[in-house]
């Protein structure tokens, strides 16, 4: 996640990424040679998934029988606006504020991103940080929701102006992955916007405006409660998130967390594949940016292009501009395609572990029952994923935030006295940038492999099934977690 346009890779190219590579790593543009070899740390890493495998394995216990954890539970509970606590009630008016005071900056403060309230807020604290908080505490968005709470506002004026002639129509009754479909698809909208859209705070204004409307218009056909919870992209992200939460919480007191946490499933397959989009979509993102994308994977699509459909450019790849300018354009068509084509390829890979699960283990489950079940195990690994990648943004420029509320509009204004507070960002040593990435990668890929033993105990009658049933998942954590240090491992290319 960058505030700066972006641009996707060729799946057929992406597989030789797997390949051990140079010794060097990036964070801020800074490259340093690694301490140890990267193969050393790909080994390590896999090893101690390994053996975390084998003590799960010799953890395990019997459940009580297949499809006994498949009662769905609410996403989350509904707040009612009559019915929120005065802490809740102020939150959520203190997030409407700060929602508009951030669209507006947008549409009429400067146009330079790190000089405008909108950039920072939306995508470095709403992505970013309350992601991450998300992520260790519980789903602390269904509070601070401002589309919810301008909804639920509205409703509660209509209510107090027109008491006696205000009903409520019946909303309809759309099956769950209908309205999941609506979220995966907001989800790729927002990516496609970040990746491809070269985004200005005045965009940023008018595509939050526009999903305003999208939650106002849906409350009103479907129901409020229901459209919230389950075709809002941001409400299935945060609720995601802070499954993870509420079980590492469970995990530090050794106590079962409330429901709905890694081991409860999900309502449809369709949030399966949201949390393999979140996934293919930062792992991408993280790739597009680093030296092997410019000097290695474009030179060869170009080379590969000219043989097979322009033979008079073959002897002219030597001139850079003129092959950016002939071949390019299909070169980014296919950068887009990748969207799309990158989350198949994954969700694929993870249907096939669940099947090669289900042939082991002889389950009555479907691959898309043991999708549903088998998926929020994996929501740790898009946590840290996501976090090894941007936490330094949070550094450099989420710092800038305190400074930003006193001058949303980047005038030079100083509303809360706090325009010159933590001006300067926070600048890491690259080595410990580099530790920290892989000590967050590895520790969610182990949190993620218990949580995935866990559901298979819960899942499959006997404890023999249920071990063999994580061989095929292991093998798809060690490639995620091989595949997530080798694109931190890769040196940015300069000016990126």
């Amino acid at each position: 996640m960058r505030l700066s346009r972006q641009v996707m890779t060729p799946i057929w190219i992406l597989g030789s990424t797997l390949l051990p590579s140079g010794a060097q790593a990036h964070s801020f543009g800074q490259t340093f040679t690694l301490p140890v070899p990267f193969e050393l740390y790909a080994w390590a890493s896999s090893a101690t998934l390994i053996l975390t495998f084998l003590l799960m394995g010799l953890k395990g216990y019997l459940s009580r029988g297949e499809l006994v954890a498949l009662t769905m539970k609410p996403d989350f509970e509904f707040e009612d606006i009559s019915r929120r606590s005065l802490l809740s009630v102020i939150l959520a008016g203190l997030s409407i504020a700060l929602f508009a005071l951030a669209v507006y900056s947008g549409i009429a403060g400067t146009q330079r991103r790190t000089d405008n309230l909108n950039m920072t807020y939306f995508w470095i604290i709403w992505m970013l940080g309350l992601a991450y908080l998300s992520g260790i505490t519980t789903n602390v968005w269904k509070t601070i929701n401002p589309f919810l709470a301008i909804c639920q506002l509205w409703d509660a004026l209509l209510k107090i102006y027109h008491r006696e002639q205000w009903r409520k129509p019946k909303p309809l009754e759309l099956p769950d992955a209908w309205l999941h479909i609506l979220a995966l698809v907001w989800l790729f909208v927002f990516a496609a916007y970040e990746l491809f859209g070269n985004s200005k705070p005045f965009d940023l204004s008018v595509l939050l405006l526009v999903y305003l409307v999208y939650i106002f218009a849906g409350s009103q056909l479907v129901g409020l409660k229901v459209f919230s919870q389950k075709a809002c992209f941001f409400s299935m992200y945060f609720d995601l998130l802070g499954r993870c939460g509420k079980s590492l919480r469970g995990m530090l007191t050794f106590s079962t967390p409330a429901e709905p946490h890694l081991l409860t499933h999900l309502r449809s397959v369709v949030p399966a594949l949201f949390v393999v989009a979140l996934f293919s979509t930062t792992a991408l993102d993280g790739l597009l940016d680093t030296e092997y994308w410019y000097k290695t994977v474009w030179p060869a699509f170009a080379s590969l292009y000219a043989d097979y459909f322009r033979p008079d450019l073959v002897l002219a790849l030597n001139n850079p501009l003129l092959t950016a300018r002939e071949i390019g354009p299909m070169f980014k068509a296919l950068e887009k395609a990748m969207l799309f084509i990158a989350p198949a390829s994954l969700a694929m890979a993870f249907f096939f572990a669940l099947f090669l699960a289900q042939q082991i283990t002889k389950s009555k489950l479907t691959v898309w029952q043991l999708a549903q079940a088998f998926a929020p195990t994996l929501m740790p690994i898009v946590l840290v994923y996501s976090f090894s990648h941007y936490f330094t943004l949070l550094l450099t420029q989420g710092v800038q935030f305190a400074h930003l509320l006193s001058d949303p509009m980047g005038r030079g204004w100083n509303i809360f006295g706090t325009y010159n507070l933590w001006r300067a960002p926070v600048l890491l040593d690259a080595q410990l940038i580099w530790h920290i990435q892989v000590g967050s990668i590895l520790m969610g890929h182990m949190v993620s492999a218990m949580a995935s033993h866990s559901m298979a105990f819960k899942l499959f009658t006997n404890k023999k099934h249920a071990n063999l049933s994580q061989v095929p998942m292991l093998m798809l954590m060690i490639g995620l977690t091989l595949f997530g240090l080798w694109i931190l491992s890769q040196p940015l290319q300069m000016g990126t």
